[in-house]
């Protein structure tokens, strides 16, 4: 069932796509949710889904990100939310492409997509994407499906980074924020640590906990190599 718009009439909503891959805490993906929070009626974290046919598999799978996103964000505030919203459009527009016949393996869906569903669910909505410098550029640079029109259909809030040039001017209508509280944590080095002492500081602990619990990551890889001994 698609996510119920019917009650949510007339905000500012702030939309966070992320891989959740794992989500970072404090200083990373967390604080940048706050941030946002104090800003926007609502803020609604979207973690990237992939369908079961897709060639890239590098994901965790989306249940365990979508738990670790509600772990980490839903406490920041009251008004921030993790929805399971691109796997609900993806399925949907998955389920029509395969009854036309279309090779699943070749499917994807973007950001545009997912923007015109919510934009088509409640259209009174007054939009913003939260984006940071890596994404712009691949946006400036037409890499994504429809990269023209997605600056007509949302308020871009765009998030400066040390370490991350931007390749393209800023065009008028482009929010620009600068955080002073993050830092240079990523997804890419948690998931090559198996340090707890290390990814206390980059994770919140409950999302420590639950990849510990769960052996993913680097914690998989250790036990795997615990085995193998």
């Amino acid at each position: 069932f698609f996510f119920d718009f019917s009650n949510m009439a007339h905000k500012k909503i702030c939309l966070f796509g992320s891989s959740c891959n794992p989500p970072t805490g404090d200083g990373g993906h967390r604080s940048l949710v706050k941030y946002f929070a104090e800003k926007f009626e609502e803020v609604w974290v979207l973690p990237v889904f992939k369908h079961a046919f897709a060639t890239k598999r590098d994901l965790a799978e989306f249940n365990d990100r979508i738990n670790m996103a509600k772990l980490n964000f839903e406490s920041v505030a009251a008004n921030v939310k993790v929805l399971r919203l691109e796997e609900e459009v993806v399925t949907e527009a998955l389920n029509k492409a395969m009854a036309e016949g279309i090779d699943p393996s070749t499917f994807t869906v973007g950001s545009y997509d997912l923007l015109n569903a919510i934009k088509a669910k409640s259209p009174e909505y007054d939009i913003s994407w939260i984006m940071g410098g890596d994404t712009f550029n691949d946006l400036r640079a037409g890499k994504w499906k429809n990269s023209e029109l997605i600056p007509q259909m949302v308020h871009i809030q765009l998030v400066l980074r040390p370490g991350v040039e931007l390749q393209y001017e800023i065009p008028e209508g482009i929010t620009k924020h600068v955080l002073d509280d993050t830092t240079d944590v990523s997804s890419t080095k948690v998931r090559s640590s198996n340090n707890p002492d290390e990814l206390k500081q980059w994770l919140h602990p409950d999302v420590l906990k639950y990849i510990q619990d769960h052996k993913m990551y680097g914690f998989k890889d250790a036990e795997l190599a615990a085995q193998a001994k």
